[in-house]
């Protein structure tokens, strides 16, 4: 089972990998299933094994990053986990993808971000027990991060976590 998890993870990494590619020199709403396919060298039923649309294929990726960033340090990526350490490998992580990040925003597809970090953030058991209040972490963290990306990622991502931690700190006062 374990093989075949790897292989589907891999097969939806070639599709992704190939829809950011046509990306760099294609406005996303042309892009067109068969074009995907055809690059990542998938067939259709494979795609639509695992996608509906091609915006799930972004929804995907983001999750990806995310769950990669999870690994090199796990444990401060948890619901409630908001610290200067945890936001700061938070935004290191997103700049380490700011290009795919400036590809989906040139793309109007930020909506795909949003619904990555609503899936992340809903995965923790606490989250899903305070549901506004996971809703109001995750639609400010996007909304901070929508800035940075609109901003060119002029500030540096130590800077970031600084401003989010003064924010959340004016609102706790």
């Amino acid at each position: 089972m374990r093989k075949k998890n790897q292989t589907s993870e891999f097969i939806k990494d070639c599709i992704a990998d190939s829809l950011l590619e046509l990306m760099k020199n294609e406005n996303f709403e042309a892009i067109t299933i068969e074009e995907i396919i055809k690059k990542a060298g998938v067939g259709r039923t494979t795609f639509y094994r695992h996608f509906e649309q091609k915006s799930d294929i972004l929804v995907y990726k983001f999750i990806r990053i995310y769950e990669e960033a999870k690994k090199k340090s796990p444990g401060t990526w948890s619901y409630g986990a908001l610290t200067p350490s945890s936001l700061s490998l938070f935004f290191e992580s997103i700049y380490e993808v700011r290009d795919i990040l400036n590809l989906v925003f040139t793309a109007k597809q930020d909506a795909t971000v949003y619904t990555a970090f609503k899936e992340i953030y809903f995965q923790e058991k606490d989250a899903r027990e305070h549901t506004y209040e996971a809703s109001f972490i995750g639609s400010g963290l996007f909304g901070v991060l929508s800035e940075w990306v609109e901003n060119g990622f002029t500030d540096s991502p130590e800077s970031m976590a600084e401003k989010v931690m003064d924010i959340l700190h004016k609102f706790a006062r």
